[in-house]
């Protein structure tokens, strides 16, 4: 989703006569597009800031920028505009205000998101980000020059549940179908809560759907799993898990555990660990629990030693470790259908793309030939799977 906020802001940017750089210290504004899921994205813009802040226009924008707000400006004065992920469209007349007016602007009030999909400055040649929920806002999905589709949102299997008609997930589904030219179609982020057998067959039938699935679980304890306020349970998860490979047995499920929760205990991390191991998910991105604002957890009193938590987080990174040769080893001799995005920027005269599993694969051919079409591979090496994430993205962009 920080892809793509950012695609539509570099529009904004490049309407309003702005051009991008590759160094820094030549820009006339930098963007800071952040993620809030742990503090770690928010001293990134602090201690980044130094850096940047002489002669130029300086903008936090994403989560971060609508979970902080104005005590951007009273910690940092140099900041001229903090705008939340629902103005990423806007930032080109929010930068009129700033350099017309010499003011600061806080823009992270509610707003109706009005979004056009023709507009964004695309990152990929293939791929196009449609958001098709901003909180509980579903917005309609339309398509360009692109052959994938990818349907984002928090909590994308919620789709249409507060719409009226009421729908869903699979009516959605049927309805972009017939959008000419996608060869396939992704979504992300699934939730154990709504994820249902019906809508896991409906994407079996589908031929263009990737069989890939990002279903996170906090933990595989049920009291953790209640502390967190998530109204599932870890058996509902692998229930969950055991039907899609049932019925999508080359599907791939990654995951994100939260790490040293407050107030867990070792025997609840225990479980854990069972889980994963029960499971041996195909890729299990790992962090450490940080607290955050305005969230229950962050003020309880039985935060949990960071000791522990490196200790936690060493334990289950080990059995990633372990778990990841069995995931990607079951595609070796399989014949796979590969997306190809285009030359392996490291290697000359090697093509790359993404399998129906979002993986990524390596081959030998001329990529320019086939970039955008689908082809099959048969794939002789375990592909290589997408690297865990570095933490809350706090990614940057210049313009001059």
């Amino acid at each position: 989703m920080n892809e793509a906020n950012s695609e539509r802001m570099a529009a904004e940017l490049e309407s309003a006569g702005y051009a991008p750089v590759d160094d820094v210290q030549k820009a006339a504004v930098v963007v800071w597009n952040t993620s809030s899921i742990r503090d770690h994205a928010e001293q990134k813009v602090y201690s980044a800031l130094g850096r940047h802040a002489a002669r130029r226009t300086l903008v936090v924008a994403g989560c971060v920028a609508q979970q902080e707000g104005s005590k951007f400006l009273r910690r940092v004065p140099k900041f001229d505009l903090i705008l939340g992920p629902q103005y990423a469209n806007r930032l080109g007349e929010l930068l009129e205000d700033v350099r017309t007016n010499g003011v600061q602007v806080v823009a992270t009030e509610p707003v109706h998101v009005r979004e056009d999909l023709t507009k964004p400055r695309r990152g990929s040649g293939t791929t196009a980000w449609v958001n098709v929920i901003y909180g509980c806002l579903e917005r309609a999905l339309s398509a360009q020059c692109i052959v994938q589709m990818v349907l984002l949102c928090q909590n994308v299997d919620a789709y249409g549940r507060n719409l009226l008609p009421r729908t869903n997930l699979t009516a959605l589904f049927e309805a972009i179908l017939d959008v000419p030219g996608i060869l396939r179609y992704r979504f992300t982020i699934s939730h154990p809560r709504y994820k249902t057998e019906c809508l896991i067959r409906n994407v079996a039938a589908l031929p263009t759907f990737a069989n890939h699935f990002h279903l996170p679980f906090p933990a595989g304890d049920n009291t953790v799993l209640r502390r967190i306020s998530h109204d599932y349970t870890f058996e509902r998860y692998e229930r969950i898990v055991r039907l899609i490979r049932q019925g999508m047995p080359d599907a791939f499920v990654t995951a994100v555990p939260i790490v040293a929760f407050p107030g867990g205990k070792e025997e609840q991390f225990e479980k854990t660990l069972a889980l994963m191991q029960r499971l041996t998910l195909d890729t299990v991105h790992t962090a450490a629990y940080s607290a955050r604002p305005n969230t229950p957890a962050g003020v309880w009193e039985d935060q949990l030693a960071e000791a522990v938590k490196e200790d936690r987080l060493t334990c289950i990174n080990r059995q990633v470790t372990r778990d990841a040769p069995k995931a990607s080893e079951r595609r070796v001799g399989t014949i796979s259908a590969v997306l190809v995005e285009g030359p392996n920027p490291l290697v000359q005269g090697e093509g790359c793309g993404r399998n129906a599993q979002n993986t990524m694969v390596y081959f030998e051919d001329d990529a320019a030939e086939c970039a955008a079409r689908i082809v099959s591979l048969h794939q002789s090496e375990s592909p290589v799977l997408p690297p865990p994430p570095r933490g809350p993205s706090a990614s940057q962009s210049s313009f001059e």
